[in-house]
This record gives structure tokens, sequence and C-alpha cells, in this order.
């Protein structure tokens, strides 16, 4: 494993393109790369320029930890929303599989709209979108009888 900190963030279409030609300049462009690695190298190669022009320091690495410090306690949202939402849904167990009504699956369908939109976009999510997806959990799953 690479040593490092693994992040989740959003690339501005401008951007994702700016680091699409970046990774062309550095000649790291290749068939099966990913797009990850596209924004890792891109970071990597700007982030070298600044080091090089003096903008930021060149670092030895023993600062890392330290400079690291106050984002240490943060805790890994995925996977704590996975846990939770395996203990909540109990998938320790296997449901009987029981014929879905019409209420069921309407509610099934928008669920998994909003599932989605809490996975891939989860700083648009309104309250009232979050209670939505508590309420539909419930029916989806017969948490309410």
């Amino acid at each position: 494993m690479t040593p490092g900190r693994v992040v989740k963030i959003r690339v501005s279409p401008t951007d994702c393109m700016s680091c699409i030609d970046v990774a062309k300049q550095v000649g790291y462009l290749r068939e099966g790369i990913s797009f990850a690695e596209v924004v890792s190298v891109a970071l990597r190669a700007l982030l070298q320029t600044v080091r090089q022009q003096s903008i930021v320091p060149d670092r030895d690495g023993f600062e890392y930890s330290e400079m690291m410090a106050p984002f240490r306690d943060q805790p890994h949202i995925d996977r704590a929303l996975k846990v939770r939402l395996t203990k909540a849904l109990g998938l320790h167990t296997v449901p009987a599989v029981v014929e879905e009504t019409a209420e069921q699956k309407r509610a099934r369908i928008r669920w998994d709209e909003l599932r989605f939109k809490k996975e891939t976009d989860p700083d648009n999510m309104t309250t009232e979108e979050n209670n939505e997806f508590t309420k539909l959990t419930n029916i989806v799953y017969h948490f309410e009888e």
C-alpha cells in the first residue's frame, strides 16, 4: 500500500479536463488509467512545479504527523455510513422473500434515487430528503408493519 491519505473530492468539469491535459503533458496518460490516477498525477505534477518555484517549501516528511494532526480524528464517513446502514438494515440476517406491493415498489424506487444522491452528492441532501430516506428505509426493509 502506498503511504499517504485517501481522499474523496469533487472535481469541476474544467478542472477534470485540465487534469487530463497535465497528465498528457507529463507523459502519464496511458490506456487503462483511472481518472483518480489522472487527478493524482496532475496534483503531484502541479505541486512539484510550485515546490521547484519555491512557492511552497520542499519538505522532508518529518513534519507530516504534526501537520496532519488536526485531521486525524475525522471519522471515515463512507465506512461509518456503511456500518450504520448495515446495522440499521440488519443485513446479518437473511430476509424472507415476500411479494412487493405497489407502494413498496414506489418506495424502493424513490429510496434508490435518494440513496444514489446520498452516496454521490451528500452535500446537497436536504433535511427533508434525509427524513424521507429514513422513512422509506423503514418501508422498503419492512421495519414498520
